[in-house]
């Protein structure tokens, strides 16, 4: 446990707050911008640990998938958190949980779908394009030197060369073990062995969120508010949690100048910082922050 949660349990107002839904929002391709494992590490804090301590943190999907090892890492995180803060998930599934979007929705102590999301796709896929020919018809030449022998590996402008293709399938499969054995952990004893289509959930296929339940896939249909409202019923409120705004966020939303506004104030920011290089007031300064941001 790290000292920002050891701070955090010593704090006198934690207690849980009835009907309260920290909700986190993973929307897009898996690691890519803002959906790697460092940047949701703040917002997952802010969930799971916020002054006002909710009941569930609910995490909603829509995503087709994408890196394997960030969607590892960040089902893994969700879990870790999950258990240090003792706050159950529910995970909901909105157009799509996909591939490593299907890892996260799996992740959560419960996952839910609509009828017509598209669920699964428990497979790992590589793809790209040969250019074999494209170069000499253009006049190119094209020139490539290597020191390591599979430097070049799966090189668009070479025909696919048969080793190239036994390692890619090699790694693949490594992924797709690792992507059932996670599925397994996750799921345990709620898939449904002796469904017609059992056979088919490794397969890569993908379902509706109606057939993801007859398998197991998920624990049931619904929305996030038609879930809390029978769960809580007009009582439970829905806290967003956004990822925090960096000084590149801020720029991109207002211009330029935004720097030479806030540059002053960074750097005395930071001179501060510098002569109280302290790490355990710095997750201090986090703990406190927390506060001012939940308070309302």
């Amino acid at each position: 446990m790290s000292v920002l949660e050891k701070l955090y349990n010593l704090l006198p107002f934690k207690n849980i707050e009835k009907g309260l839904v920290n909700v986190i929002r993973i929307n897009g391709a898996i690691g890519q911008g803002k959906n790697t494992s460092s940047a949701l590490e703040s917002t997952f804090k802010r969930a799971f640990f916020s002054y006002r301590k909710p009941e569930i943190v609910a995490i909603v999907i829509n995503s087709p998938g994408g890196s394997a090892a960030q969607s590892y890492l960040i089902a893994n995180r969700i879990r870790q958190l999950s258990e240090e803060s003792k706050i159950p998930t529910i995970s909901f599934s909105e157009d799509m949980s996909a591939s490593g979007g299907y890892m996260l929705l799996s992740a959560a102590n419960e996952a839910y779908a609509l009828n017509s999301s598209l669920v699964g796709s428990i497979g790992v896929i590589y793809s790209s394009f040969g250019g074999t020919n494209a170069l000499d018809k253009l006049g190119i030449e094209r020139r490539v030197i290597t020191a390591g022998t599979n430097k070049s590996f799966l090189d668009p402008f070479k025909p696919l060369q048969d080793k190239d293709k036994e390692v890619m399938e090699e790694i693949l499969k490594v992924n797709h073990d690792d992507f059932i054995n996670i599925v397994e952990k996750h799921r345990e004893d709620k898939l449904v062995e002796n469904h017609d289509l059992f056979k088919d959930i490794y397969t890569g296929r993908i379902f509706t969120g109606k057939v993801a339940k007859e398998l197991g896939l998920i624990d049931g249909i619904d929305d996030i508010h038609s879930y809390f409202n029978k769960k809580f019923g007009d009582e439970y409120k829905l806290r967003e949690i956004k990822r925090e705004l960096s000084l590149s966020d801020l720029r991109g939303s207002f211009g330029l100048g935004i720097e030479s506004i806030t540059s002053p104030v960074l750097f005395q920011f930071q001179s501060e910082k510098n002569d109280n290089s302290n790490s355990e007031m710095d997750n201090l300064l986090k703990i406190l922050r927390n506060y001012f941001v939940y308070r309302n």
